[in-house]
């Protein structure tokens, strides 16, 4: 059986810094031993809207387990405004 090269992901970055995490910058050591699942997000988009209770609850479920990353992905223009993205963090 032939082996793989590991594949390391890279460090996770973001063009305006992190929101909703007090002011902490995550990186991938801090997900080490955990679940993460990003969840891609405009704040246009009803199904985004609609998948934030399960993440919520799944959040919850497994505290210690789990941790959700939602990485903003603008479709629109003023979708891509920082102040306009932290309205929508703040209201969901």
């Amino acid at each position: 059986m032939a082996t793989r090269a590991r594949v390391r992901a890279p460090e996770l970055v973001g063009r305006g810094g992190w929101i909703n995490t007090g002011g902490a910058e995550l990186s991938l050591a801090d997900l080490r031993g955990k679940i993460a699942i990003l969840d891609f997000w405009t704040f246009c988009c009803i199904n985004c809207l609609h998948v934030l209770d399960e993440l919520r609850e799944l959040e919850e479920k497994h505290r210690d387990t789990v941790v959700v990353v939602g990485v903003h992905s603008p479709k629109f223009v003023h979708e891509a405004d920082h102040r306009a993205v932290l309205d929508a963090v703040e209201r969901y």
